[in-house]
């Protein structure tokens, strides 16, 4: 050891501020080899750009670009799966809390929380949604759809009931006030396997009405799956399954229906690169005028008119907006009925485009003369 006049310094290890199981992930972190999974995660991201540039038949030619969005589109991707994941297994994951903190092993069977009590709950929470749904319909007197007007008040009874029978029950050891938060927990979560699933919507190329009856199915299958396996399976398997659940909708579910380029599309527009609705960009006049003369050699019966002042407004689905040239489509009016083409798509300088974004306020009370019409 080191001697000053004649003393010993002893050396001791600085103590940690932080706990012991922070300092370990922070030494597993700094073992993670960073470059490596970068350069893997701007492959993968860049494969599935490629994909959605290949469905829309438009590449940019600023590869570099391309190339820079890798890394952001795959975590993007990765990040919509688990989340998904998370929503599909929310009741199931909430349960596991209330039976037991330990998460390695399977839970108990609890006399209160049956797999019919799970499910009921979910249905519950449903009904609230529908009730909600029918008193915004009502609010802005719009006319309300037959289906939630049946189902609202069926699923709130249901739910009600399950949800009296867990706080009457003394069998379970819990507290009552565990088993109330636990029963509003699972009810609130049993909305969340809906919005795991709702972007699957566009996907069935039917009805408005067939699709959510579809998407309606599979959300009744999501919550009995959630009941069934909050009992039988600890959260870490529960979540894995989920997450494989997640993997055969948002990726071979589309391949069944011949639309391989959804997840692609579906990443894109959340990493910003392509926009999910018409949207109002103002160009400059040579812009405008090239969208004209495209929607004339089209045999479109309305062109956009172009005023004599520098900018103009054109209303469309931006696709891609990468690079220098900007990929866009317009809806077309044609003369000729016999005729398939309704959409036109055509890139147009993207240097000098604005997006404008028109957002108008709505009071939340309504004028009694705006609902007159519902003595009439």
């Amino acid at each position: 050891m080191p001697k000053i006049y004649g003393k010993k310094i002893v050396v001791r290890p600085v103590k940690s501020l932080w706990p012991h199981w922070i300092a370990r992930v922070f030494e597993s972190f700094r073992e993670i080899p960073w470059l490596s999974l970068t350069a893997i995660g701007t492959f993968l991201g860049v494969v599935l750009l490629f994909l959605y540039f290949r469905s829309i038949e438009h590449f940019p030619s600023e590869f570099s670009v391309v190339v820079s969005l890798g890394v952001a589109t795959l975590a993007c991707a990765i990040g919509v799966l688990v989340f998904a994941a998370l929503g599909f297994a929310g009741p199931a994951i909430i349960y596991r809390e209330y039976v037991s903190g330990d998460r390695g092993v399977a839970a108990e069977p609890s006399k209160v929380f049956t797999d019919l009590t799970l499910t009921l709950l979910q249905l519950g929470g449903v009904g609230v949604l529908f009730s909600w749904i029918l008193l915004s319909d009502y609010l802005n007197c719009k006319p309300s759809s037959l289906f939630f007007i049946i189902l609202a008040p069926l699923l709130l009874i249901t739910g009600g009931s399950s949800f009296v029978a867990v706080l009457c029950n003394k069998k379970d050891k819990k507290p009552l006030r565990a088993r109330l938060g636990t029963a509003v927990s699972v009810g609130v979560f049993g909305l969340a396997p809906f919005l795991a699933l709702s972007p699957l919507l566009p996907l069935f190329d039917l009805s408005w009405l067939s699709g959510f009856v579809i998407l309606l199915g599979l959300w009744v299958l999501a919550i009995m799956a959630n009941a069934a396996m909050a009992t039988r399976l600890p959260a870490l398997a529960t979540a894995m399954i989920a997450l494989f659940c997640m993997f055969i909708a948002y990726i071979l579910l589309p391949l069944i229906f011949v639309q391989p380029s959804f997840f692609p599309a579906l990443i894109a527009t959340h990493v910003g690169v392509r926009g999910d609705h018409p949207q109002n960009l103002y160009v400059p006049n040579k812009t405008c005028e090239l969208i004209g003369s495209a929607m004339k050699s089209a045999g479109a019966t309305k062109v956009v008119s172009c005023a004599s002042d520098d900018w103009n407004e054109v209303v469309a689905v931006v696709l891609s907006n990468v690079g220098e040239r900007w990929l866009i489509e317009i809806g077309v009016e044609q003369k000729s009925i016999d005729s398939d083409l309704n959409r036109l798509r055509l890139t147009i300088p993207g240097k000098d485009v604005q997006i404008v974004n028109r957002k108008t306020a709505q009071s939340v009370r309504v004028n009694a003369s705006r609902c007159s019409n519902r003595n009439k």
